[in-house]
């Protein structure tokens, strides 16, 4: 099960991996990258969720709305097998 503080141990675990070439653009280190991974892998966190878990690891609120969503948005667009409740969770379609 996903909590705050699930969350804000996946963000511990991506922000350190320095070496994935994924999480990098332009040659740096993309926080905002780790913040759409950590939304894919933990579909049924809410939304409220995600942002306390957020909170616990120090991002910027404002950021890890956006994020959540540009995340939420790709995975309904790109895979179109998934639809997200109101509350943020992805369900499978």
């Amino acid at each position: 099960m996903t909590t705050p503080f699930s969350i804000a141990d996946d963000l511990e675990f991506y922000m350190g991996d320095r070496t994935d070439e994924q999480f990098f653009s332009g040659g740096r280190f993309s926080t905002t990258k780790v913040l759409r991974t950590v939304a894919a892998v933990n579909p049924d966190a809410t939304r409220a969720m995600f942002l306390a878990g957020c909170a616990l690891a120090g991002v910027c609120a404002a950021t890890a709305t956006k994020q959540f969503g540009l995340s939420r948005r790709f995975s309904v667009v790109e895979f179109g097998d998934c639809a997200v409740l109101p509350d943020g969770r992805l369900v499978d379609l």
